[in-house]
């Protein structure tokens, strides 16, 4: 009876000791939840954001973000659907002004002020041509393009200001292209 009860609890302290070799494994391989709707936070967003040098670079791997992100969550560029509550790591990428802006901006277009547009593709972001209309050292203009699609047949183009703040490049303001 000794032997059965000694080679239960040792069996037991296996499957316990097992157990808890386990949880520790899974627990180190497994990401915390997160409640970051943002591919980026906002710390990420600015470093990445900063070492951008070129405007067009800048502007491929913003917008690239932005519709990884807004493909993601139908709520983005707000963290909640109310409009008074856009994710932080925008700053990393817009300026102050244009950010201030952005809800009145989006209320007049009725439609999303970065793209311009009510609609889009996840596409869009691994697909655009970018194209320099003037540049200084604080400031650029481009024209970027997204591909045609059912809503734009043509393609949906967008001028797109920039503006260099403390050395890195921030989206100061959109408008539509014709």
């Amino acid at each position: 009876m000794k032997k059965v009860v000694v080679s239960i609890l040792g069996a037991l302290c296996i499957i316990l000791l097992s157990g808890i070799i386990f949880l520790i494994y899974t627990k180190r391989q497994a990401p915390a939840p997160s409640t970051n709707t943002d591919a980026f936070t906002n710390t990420q967003a600015s470093q990445h954001a900063a070492t951008l040098d070129s405007p067009t670079d800048f502007t491929a791997a913003f917008y690239a973000w932005y519709i990884q992100n807004k493909s993601v969550n139908p709520n983005f560029p707000y963290i909640t659907n109310t409009s008074d509550n856009l994710a932080p790591s925008l700053a990393g990428w817009l300026t102050p002004q244009f950010i201030a802006n952005f809800s009145t901006t989006q209320d007049s277009i009725d439609g999303d002020p970065i793209l311009e547009s009510q609609d889009f593709e996840s596409t869009w972001g691994s697909s655009l041509q970018i194209r320099v209309e003037s540049q200084s050292a604080s400031q650029a203009d481009l024209v970027v393009t997204f591909p045609s699609d059912e809503a734009y047949p043509s393609g949906h183009q967008l001028s797109v200001s920039l503006l260099k703040i403390n050395g890195a490049w921030k989206v100061n303001g959109t408008g539509f292209n014709y």
